[in-house]
């Protein structure tokens, strides 16, 4: 887990999330580091998880998709995109299925890699150079 603390951080949420994090042998707390590192991070992990409570599209999913990294929110879904797309976990505030989904992704590679594919699907279609420029290239005609 990566904690950065942003102006949406209650107090004395940081502290609280390393003195659990003692606790359990099976997290790693780190601290922010440059772009460079993060990606190598996300490239080796199981999942993201974003625990934003809002965002527009967090680049941190487009980082993840585009290297067939699935993502997990519990109550944030741009416009659908994880659940409809099956890019991820999607729970809609229910911890329980939050809980279940993050385990899943954990425990069958099939599923993490059909989730991540299916993520980078999207990316390619829609934020990759040659998707974007043909839309500019499109709404450009249509302006003239």
């Amino acid at each position: 887990m990566v904690c950065v603390e942003t102006s949406e951080t209650p107090e004395g949420m940081l502290s609280a999330i390393r003195e659990g994090a003692d606790q359990l042998p099976n997290l790693d707390l780190l601290e922010p580091r440059p772009r460079a590192e993060l990606l190598e991070v996300i490239e080796r992990s199981h999942a993201i998880v974003l625990t934003s409570e809002f965002e527009g599209m967090p680049n941190v999913f487009l980082e993840a998709w585009i290297r067939g990294i699935p993502v997990a929110t519990l109550g944030f879904d741009p416009d659908g995109l994880i659940a409809g797309g099956g890019m991820g976990i999607a729970a809609e505030e229910d911890f329980e299925v939050f809980v279940s989904g993050v385990l899943e992704l954990w425990e069958r590679p099939d599923t993490r890699e059909r989730m991540g594919a299916s993520g980078r699907d999207y990316v390619v279609s829609e934020h990759a150079p040659d998707a974007v420029a043909g839309r500019w290239f499109n709404l450009l005609g249509e302006l003239r």
